[in-house]
């Protein structure tokens, strides 16, 4: 698939000379689902903020279709009108005022007149299913719905890639799901979306490339199937396992599944291999029933 940002050799040193990057090398697809996994101190925060040169290599490239990012101001400037960044912590991206108008503070600054402001504004509100909140202080909101304004203050951006540092931490499991229905309902729509996750579960029902990263480095990259297929490969890396995937592997070593099928990413493809035609007579003759 083709990509849309390139990493080449990417070390990163933080000012007091800590080694935080150490040689990535990594590609986005274009318009995909990618999701970085991997312990604090992995760097995958720090990955992120390479992608629209919140940080600068210390050494190696990092490119935006094809071409190589040197950080000239005027270059970052149309980066980040490219690619959005939302952190984990959604106070340092919030400016104050009422929610419209904190959406309205990127739109401002491309110099956009009001009409199209007004539009974007309402637009990403409509998205993120703020239009209720819409003149409500910024202040009073809690902290699912400053996480929802920080997205949509990205989104008011329109950027092509949307990258979101542990969008789900601290979030209630109905508010997590309905935030991530929005990244792939972005995705459908074009958007390359990124996310950095400490939830194997989430990441691997979710995700088309899984990036697993440790001490600032690569471990492995794939789609889920390609990193979980094998067992002892899994254990090996030390991976940690998503719970479809532990039920899999106990089904193949029981009997009751071949391992033919297709690995199941979450709970839903999971009851579907169980339940699939057929396989009720599989599970008996497996059983001794």
């Amino acid at each position: 698939m083709e990509s849309i940002i390139g990493l080449e050799d990417v070390h990163f040193l933080y000012p007091d000379g800590t080694p935080a990057l150490k040689g990535i090398t990594l590609r986005i697809p274009h318009q995909g689902k990618t999701a970085l996994l991997g312990p604090n101190g992995a760097g995958k925060t720090t990955l992120l903020l390479h992608l629209n040169g919140i940080y600068r290599p210390t050494r190696g490239a990092v490119y935006f279709e094809g071409s190589h990012i040197r950080h000239s101001r005027s270059e970052i400037n149309l980066l980040r009108r490219q690619i959005g960044i939302v952190f984990q912590d959604p106070e340092l991206q919030l400016l104050g005022g009422t929610v419209y108008q904190d959406l309205s503070f990127g739109p401002a600054n491309l110099n956009l007149n009001n009409d199209l402001i007004h539009k974007r504004v309402k637009k990403a509100l409509e998205l993120s299913n703020l239009i209720h909140l819409a003149d409500r202080p910024v202040h009073s909101l809690s902290y699912g719905q400053k996480k929802r304004v920080a997205i949509a203050g990205v989104l008011a951006m329109e950027p092509r890639v949307i990258a979101l540092d542990e969008p789900t931490a601290s979030l209630d499991p109905c508010a997590a799901v309905e935030l991530m229905e929005l990244m792939d309902s972005l995705n459908a729509q074009g958007t390359t979306v990124i996310i950095s996750t400490h939830d194997v579960d989430l990441a691997v029902a979710w995700a088309k490339q899984l990036v697993i990263m440790e001490d600032g480095r690569i471990q492995l990259t794939g789609t889920a199937e390609q990193i979980y297929k094998q067992k002892l490969e899994a254990h090996r890396l030390n991976l940690n396992v998503p719970f479809v995937v532990e039920v899999y592997w106990h089904l193949i070593e029981t009997g009751l599944a071949t391992g033919i099928e297709k690995m199941p990413r979450n709970r839903k493809e999971l009851l579907n291999l169980i339940h699939k035609p057929g396989q009720t007579e599989h599970l008996s003759k497996a059983k001794g029933i």
